[in-house]
């Protein structure tokens, strides 16, 4: 007797169309307004937190930070809820699912294609959080050069991209978000080529931990595109903004009532954050626990999306 194997699900659409997703969600004016002003933020805050006692290293870093995810989980939420209810409101998806496409992959590739577009956004705000702390100086003494290198940057690059923009075709959000990108790249390579305050040379002069901690911070980011896609499949887009937003400050209670069975359900953010650390010491988590963070982001986005999945399978979607 012969046993049928079972038939393989084509991915070469669902990829196709988190492709699509992704370069549709960079080209929104609202994700480049709030990626460059978390970022111009991050930037600013050496020279808004004056009166830090000689502590202004461990502060702008831990602001950073929280800046860093908040705006990572706010434009995952924005965007996978903007993207799944503009698909379902008009006939995009009912175009899609005419076609042979495996319906239990659309919300996994919208997921996919968000979390891609929250890429450049990672990195822009992350090397955004390397020159704050690097402009920080020594607690008590800014760092001028380095300062005058990056602040700049964000603003001619903007520049630049309206240039292009006006004598050519290219998009002006994906040029500017390219350009802001390259900006600080050149302000980062510039910081490492110079001594820090205290003639510490490179690679001592830039804060690696806080690079690698701040690209840890985006993973949340994952989990809230997850939440805000599944919830668009069958909200409005503001209902499912709102609901994704609170899903996560009940997460952060949950450390206030650890045996509530409703809030440990919701995504935790407390395995992304380095430990506590005397403000000398350099917070970065340890390989196996930055290892299992990760997982924990995966593990908990799949689980999200295959009960939508399932849930989707059965969704009227209108012509």
């Amino acid at each position: 007797m012969r046993i049928p194997l079972p038939t393989p699900v084509p991915l070469r659409a669902p990829l196709a169309l988190a492709r699509l997703t992704a370069l549709d969600v960079l080209r929104q004016p609202v994700f480049l307004l709030l990626s460059l002003t978390v970022s111009a933020a991050i930037l600013l805050f050496p020279l808004l937190l004056n009166y830090t006692l000689g502590d202004a290293v461990p502060v702008v870093r831990d602001s950073a930070l929280s800046l860093l995810w908040l705006g990572g989980v706010l434009l995952a939420a924005l965007s996978a809820a903007l993207t799944v209810s503009r698909d379902l409101s008009t006939s995009a998806a009912a175009t899609l699912f005419t076609r042979p496409f495996p319906r239990a992959l659309y919300l996994p590739a919208k997921t996919l294609g968000v979390a891609a577009a929250l890429l450049p956004y990672a990195l822009l705000a992350a090397l955004a959080a390397l020159l704050a702390v690097r402009i920080a100086g020594d607690g008590l003494h800014a760092d001028w050069p380095v300062a005058a290198a990056a602040l700049p940057a964000l603003p001619l690059a903007l520049l630049l991209a309206a240039l292009r923009s006006r004598f050519s075709s290219a998009p002006f959000a994906t040029t500017a978000l390219l350009y802001s990108l390259l900006a600080l790249l050149a302000a980062t390579a510039f910081a490492a080529s110079r001594p820090t305050l205290d003639a510490d040379p490179f690679p001592a002069n830039l804060d690696r931990p806080t690079l690698l901690s701040a690209l840890l911070l985006s993973a949340p980011s994952l989990m809230a595109a997850a939440l805000s896609a599944a919830l668009a499949s069958r909200l409005p887009p503001a209902p499912a903004f709102a609901i994704v937003l609170a899903l996560f400050a009940l997460g952060i209670l949950s450390a206030s009532f650890p045996h509530s069975l409703l809030l440990a359900l919701c995504p935790d953010v407390r395995p992304f954050w380095p430990p506590d650390s005397p403000p000398a010491a350099v917070p970065l988590l340890p390989p196996r626990r930055a290892l299992a963070a990760l997982a924990y982001s995966l593990l908990y986005a799949s689980s999200v999306l295959a009960f939508a999945a399932a849930a989707f399978r059965t969704r009227e979607i209108p012509a």
